[in-house]
């Protein structure tokens, strides 16, 4: 690591620490050391507004990209939380869309958080919900290509998913949750009661500039889970019928109808077939 890094790394570390960094000896005889404060601020001053407005556009952004996070918990435990979370997680990218990647896990490891399961789960539908929101446009599946696959070719092909796709089986019905706590912030209102759990299996795609949330059968969704890994539609369903407990002919029977419906809503953008 050169000099210039190590001096980043050493700031950024700075950064993230939630005391004042004035009252710091450790920061004070750094800042005096590599940096030259002003006629108004001391060093150390200097680095405690660096640190000051850290928190103050980050936490900004986390506030914007997880409402449904911050609904659930109050004030109190969402500034925990986000204090938490900045203090012990370096971003990783400039983009602060990106911010809230870990979110989840780190949320999963904190023992003292109420309603943790359902955070968790809330955390990962809403940066689900941004990475599609932020992920580039695919061509619509072309209907001449898919006229042109030969019938018996349909066992190897492969089916190539929207890059903003995103497949989640959650534990809570996060989806009305989030909108009643959005609506219930807006209005002024007292929050929502927190759902029971749920299983709910959802798609989150963009169409039309919106992103959608559709909820998927579960074998439905099983299945689309092999296919967006990129096995062949025979293995797909030989691997979604173990998964299920369900045959491959029951899934079969079903198959035209949820292709139908994947290609509509733009969750499959093209057919590939392989030699082998």
């Amino acid at each position: 690591m050169s000099d210039e890094a190590a001096l980043q790394t050493r700031i950024a570390a700075f950064l993230r620490r939630r005391r004042d960094l004035a009252t710091d000896d450790e920061a004070r005889r750094f800042a005096e050391t590599h940096l030259t404060g002003s006629a108004r601020l001391s060093p150390v001053e200097q680095l405690e507004i660096y640190r000051e407005q850290f928190y103050l556009r980050h936490t900004a952004s986390l506030v914007e990209d997880f409402p449904g996070v911050g609904g659930i918990l109050g004030q109190a435990d969402w500034d925990r939380l986000v204090w938490d979370f900045l203090a012990t997680s370096a971003p990783t990218s400039y983009d602060l869309a990106e911010l809230g990647a870990g979110l989840a896990d780190f949320a999963g490891t904190r023992d003292w958080l109420p309603e943790r399961d359902l955070v968790v789960e809330m955390a990962r539908f809403e940066y689900a919900h941004l990475e599609v929101f932020a992920a580039p446009d695919s061509a619509p599946l072309d209907p001449a290509k898919l006229a042109a696959v030969p019938e018996d070719a349909w066992e190897r092909a492969r089916l190539q998913p929207d890059t903003g796709l995103r497949l989640l089986a959650l534990e809570y019905p996060v989806v009305e949750l989030r909108t009643r706590l959005i609506q219930a912030r807006d209005d002024g209102t007292d929050a929502p009661p927190l759902p029971a759990p749920k299983r709910v299996f959802l798609a989150v795609h963009r169409r039309n500039l919106g992103v959608f949330h559709d909820e998927l059968e579960p074998d439905a969704f099983v299945l689309l889970e092999h296919v967006a890994r990129g096995e062949p539609l025979g293995l797909a369903c030989e691997s979604a019928a173990r998964d299920t407990g369900v045959s491959v002919e029951s899934l079969g029977a079903k198959l035209e109808r949820w292709f139908a419906e994947w290609s509509g809503r733009g969750y499959v953008v093209d057919v590939v077939l392989n030699a082998t």
